[in-house]
């Protein structure tokens, strides 16, 4: 598969401009998966589901999730959502922050905000160069008016799949 992986730094801040924790859980397309259900999809539950909140540290903060997809052939077109999880209820005013991939096996179509950005025209904005797409989310208002208050795919990313990937 190619991975879509996050890079460099990252800035996520609140209405006053504190900064907020965040973690990211890198993404991929897998190339070539003749079918979906190579990889179980449950696994069996052997931990309790509800974790104890003395947890390490890992559930706090907002999360970035980079979906994983599979595209079934070169020239497929695929979408990797890129979901947040864990927006505080104070809301999230900016962020900042980039995705690497491999240009060898994929190539970007477009970036398109997802349904949790407001005003997306004005506050969302992308960068695209040498497989790292740069991400930037700015309430614009400068009262809090359009800051993101919830959990929902932040953005979508379109690949076309290229004839130089390998397939798995």
């Amino acid at each position: 598969g190619s991975a879509i992986e996050q890079v460099g730094d990252a800035a996520f801040a609140d209405f006053d401009l504190k900064e907020l924790e965040v973690s990211f859980v890198n993404g991929e397309v897998k190339i070539g998966a003749a079918s979906p259900s190579i990889e179980p999809t449950v696994e069996p539950t052997v931990e309790p589901t509800v974790k104890p909140s003395t947890s390490s540290g890992s559930d706090k903060g907002i999360k970035v999730e980079i979906g994983k997809v599979n595209a079934s052939e070169a020239g497929a077109t695929e979408v990797v959502p890129v979901t947040f999880k864990n927006i505080p209820a104070a809301g999230l005013n900016n962020c900042d922050f980039s995705l690497s991939y491999d240009t060898s096996a994929l190539e970007l179509v477009k970036v398109e905000a997802g349904p949790i950005t407001v005003n997306p025209s004005v506050n969302f904005g992308t960068n695209n160069k040498d497989g790292k797409i740069k991400f930037m989310y700015s309430d614009g208002t400068g009262v809090g008016d359009e800051m993101i208050t919830s959990d929902g795919v932040f953005a979508n990313i379109t690949f076309k799949v290229t004839k130089g990937s390998a397939i798995e």
